[in-house]
Formats: structure tokens, C-alpha cells, sequence
């Protein structure tokens, strides 16, 4: 049929943590662009992304964060949710104003999915959030695949 399970979801929840408010509502307005159905959490801190997380009825199929925050930075935040057995498998999406190498290097270490440079045009954010989404999901299907092929070859 050439429909992915990427496409036929209709309920997927995007969470954004920024600490600028523009950001934070130029991404959900994209987010709705892709799929009015999407649900698009905010926090404005890590502080709050760990609380919403917290009190979630439901957790987020992807979260968006933000490097250069007060306070508890992105990577911090990252380091949090990925030693929390609860969240852990969140994958989580680095957006930053700007491309470091040394914040790559480290926010892959610590378990980031993908590496997304922020948008500055709200006509190309929709397809930016599809293909980190995208590349995240091949991440995780690779990383299945190996981890079952080791599982083969050990048994």
C-alpha cells in the first residue's frame, strides 16, 4: 500500500521543551500543520519537562529539546530522561539555534535520537519535524535489528 505506520498514526504527542515562547508555539503551529490530530505538549524549562513528564497521563511518542536553556541546560534534561526507566525509551530530538560538534558528539553519547537544527522559516518546519521523526524511527528499528541479531547469535 506504500502507507508507513508513521503515516497512519493519527494520535502521535510531540513535546517541545524551549525556553523561548515563539519557539515553542512556531512548533506546535507546525505540528498541526503536519496533522491537526497531533498533540503538541510544551515546556518552557527543564524543570517543567520533567514535571509534565511526571504527571503525564500519557507520555510524549517523541520529545523536541532545546540545548541552550537557564537554568538545567538540554543536555542535563537529556541526561535525566534517559536514566529514568520510565522514559527512557522516549526518543528525544536535539533542536538547537546552531550546529556544535562537541554538543553532538555529547547528546549522542547520552542518547539522543537525531540532531535538528532549528527552523527559521514555518514552511520548511513540517517537513523538518517529518524527517527527524523519520530518522529517529529508522534509528530504532536498526537498533532493534542488531540488538535481535546479537540475541540470535548468543542463544
Amino acid at each position: 500500500t506504500g502507507i508507513t505506520p508513521f503515516e497512519m498514526d493519527s494520535s502521535k504527542i510531540l513535546m517541545i521543551v524551549d525556553d523561548q515562547e515563539f519557539d515553542r508555539n512556531f512548533f506546535c503551529h507546525a505540528v498541526k500543520k503536519i496533522d491537526p490530530a497531533w498533540k503538541c505538549l510544551t515546556a518552557s524549562s527543564s524543570a517543567e519537562a520533567i514535571k509534565v513528564l511526571e504527571t503525564a497521563v500519557q507520555l510524549p511518542d517523541y520529545i523536541f529539546l532545546d540545548v541552550n536553556m537557564p537554568g538545567m541546560d538540554g543536555i542535563e534534561c537529556l541526561a535525566a530522561i534517559k536514566t529514568s526507566a520510565a522514559w527512557v525509551e522516549i526518543p528525544v530530538i536535539i533542536c538547537s539555534g546552531s550546529i556544535s560538534q562537541q554538543h553532538l558528539l555529547l547528546t549522542e553519547a547520552l542518547g539522543a535520537a537525531y540532531y535538528m537544527v532549528k527552523q527559521s522559516n514555518i514552511d520548511n518546519l513540517p517537513a523538518e519535524i517529518r524527517f527527524a521523526i523519520a530518522k529517529t524511527d529508522e534509528e530504532i528499528k536498526f537498533l532493534k535489528i542488531e540488538s535481535d541479531n546479537k540475541k540470535a547469535k548468543n542463544s
